[in-house]
């Protein structure tokens, strides 16, 4: 139901997993929320609130486990920017060409291809 909704997360961080990792709140939750059901006095905000808290959980761990998403457009120019800025300072045009200064420039780059 929630990837019906765009909530994709449950695509990569198990929720069930999340759930039973706190299996004893879970239940603790459903039976307050249950309190008075029969008469239709039932409170549904604790079970609404474990719900949401579960989802809030799951994106913090698919942030944790990918890190902060940034746009790919200008990453090129930013890596190019760096690079210049660790150059010596004073180098030549012949330094810049020099494919030993630009892999070292380089070296503590990771690039991802998207």
């Amino acid at each position: 139901m929630l990837h019906q909704t765009d909530y994709s997360v449950g695509r990569y961080i198990s929720i069930e997993r999340l759930i039973e990792d706190s299996k004893e709140t879970y239940y603790e939750t459903l039976q307050a929320a249950s309190q008075n059901r029969h008469e239709g006095r039932h409170n549904l905000k604790s079970w609404w609130e474990y719900s949401v808290g579960t989802l809030i959980g799951a994106y913090q761990e698919f942030e944790r486990r990918v890190g902060t998403v940034t746009k790919t457009r200008g990453a090129k120019t930013s890596i190019v920017e760096e690079t210049i800025d660790n150059l010596p300072a004073t180098f030549s045009i012949t330094d810049v060409e020099s494919q030993s200064i630009i892999d070292t420039a380089l070296e503590s780059y990771t690039i991802l291809y998207i």
